[in-house]
Formats: structure tokens, C-alpha cells, sequence
């Protein structure tokens, strides 16, 4: 399995590094540097097992799923009550991490947590209450990211029934995993 990764910095101009990671050895990458204005990157991850990621993001992901569908942006409530211990101050957007970028496929892009909070809001509100079922989710894990996969049916109160798909790599940042860069597009 070969990843094309290609990171972005926007805050001091465009400077863009991409490299290939190649993930058929077990548990090693290999690096295959490409160069962007006269810089080379080069990356090496240990993999791990798909069981492992999952079982890792999994209760996360499902804390995040249940705070999208009850619409909690900075509402107090039962669930941040649960969650206090793990989630200090418990919303959606504090599942992402202080430098995270959200991606609609094609069309727009945002940076940071309090642009996320904001472009989830307006989501909100195209949407109304929503009921999200995810499938197809499929795990990947290095060291230092755990990369997921899935499909998306969200039962909207204005919209109806929405599809699609999003790619999330939540970043290790302490005793968890944030949200360090999300992809969705609607089908």
C-alpha cells in the first residue's frame, strides 16, 4: 500500500512538501522523497495492525459521531457531564485539534478550531437535527496518526437523507487523538 502525503503550510505563504510512503513491508515504510521548492521531505512510519487503530479511535470516534448528531458546538449537557473526566470542556470542535483543517472536497477549506466550530454551525444550519449511521470504516495507524475511513447516511430535518464520505487523521496529542485534518464530500 503506497500513501501520497502532501502537507501544506498556508500561515507563511504556500509552501507545499509531498512525499510517497510505501506500506507493503510489514510494519515499515519506506521513503521516496519529492522535492517542492528546493526542499526534500523525507518520512518513515511504523505501521500498525488495523485492529489496533480501530480499537484505539474507535470509542472516540463514536463520542464525536454522538456530539455532530446533538448538535453540541458549546452546549453543556448529560453527555459532557459522562465525558468531563476525558473532555474538559466537552463540544464537537474540541475534538479537532487547535491546528486542524476542514476539507469539503472541491469546495471549501477551513483552518483552525474556532473556523471548524463556525463551519460545523453552518452545516447546523443547512441541516437541522440530524441522525448520522457510518459504514465501511476502515483503520490505519502509525505511531504518531490514526487514519479513518468511512462512509456517511445523515438523516436531516431540511435536507433529507445525505451521503457521503469522509477521511479523518486524528493526530496522538497527549492521552488522545485529535482531528488534524478531515476530508467530506457529499455524493
Amino acid at each position: 500500500m503506497t500513501f501520497q502525503v502532501r502537507i501544506c503550510q498556508h500561515n507563511s505563504g504556500n509552501t507545499c512538501r509531498s512525499w510517497s510512503i510505501d506500506f507493503s513491508a510489514p510494519h515499515h515504510g519506506t521513503r521516496s522523497p519529492h522535492k517542492r521548492k528546493g526542499t526534500t521531505a523525507l518520512y518513515s512510519a511504523d505501521m500498525c495492525s488495523s485492529e489496533e487503530a480501530r480499537s484505539t479511535l474507535k470509542p472516540i470516534f463514536d463520542k464525536y459521531c454522538k456530539a455532530i448528531d446533538e448538535q453540541q458546538w458549546n452546549k453543556d449537557s448529560i453527555l459532557r457531564a459522562k465525558l468531563k473526566e476525558l473532555y474538559p470542556s466537552f463540544q464537537a470542535a474540541s475534538f479537532y485539534d487547535a491546528d486542524a483543517v476542514l476539507i469539503q472536497t472541491g469546495k471549501k477549506c477551513v483552518y483552525g478550531r474556532e473556523a471548524i466550530k463556525q463551519e460545523l454551525e453552518k452545516i447546523e444550519n443547512l441541516m437541522g437535527k440530524t441522525t448520522t449511521k457510518v459504514s465501511g470504516e476502515d483503520y490505519q495507524m502509525t505511531t504518531e496518526f490514526i487514519i479513518l475511513n468511512v462512509n456517511f447516511d445523515t438523516s436531516t430535518d431540511k435536507m433529507g437523507v445525505v451521503k457521503g464520505k469522509t477521511t479523518q487523521i486524528w493526530r496522538k496529542r497527549n492521552d488522545t487523538y485529535l482531528i488534524y485534518h478531515e476530508e467530506f464530500s457529499f455524493t
